[in-house]
């Protein structure tokens, strides 16, 4: 982990990373329209929300979780 501690002060920053960063996402246009998968939620006949939603597979990850359908998901290699 390279860092820079800006102050004069002790930098209080672990030897080694204690956690990871990861992000998520949720992808809507301005027409409320999403691109992948469209969800419809029917309670007792009656349509409450038809959207579509931006969601992957995974190319590489755990059995179990081999075909599963998931948000957007990653993590940061780079904070700006």
């Amino acid at each position: 982990m390279l860092t820079y501690w800006i102050t004069d002060e002790p930098c209080m920053l672990p030897g080694t990373a204690t956690h990871q960063i990861g992000v998520g996402g949720f992808v809507i246009n301005n027409n409320k329209e999403h691109y992948l998968h469209k969800l419809i939620l029917q309670y007792a006949g009656a349509l409450f929300l038809s959207i579509q939603v931006l969601v992957v597979k995974e190319k590489k990850c755990p059995s179990k979780s081999h075909g599963i359908w998931k948000l957007p998901t990653g993590f940061i290699n780079k904070v700006f």
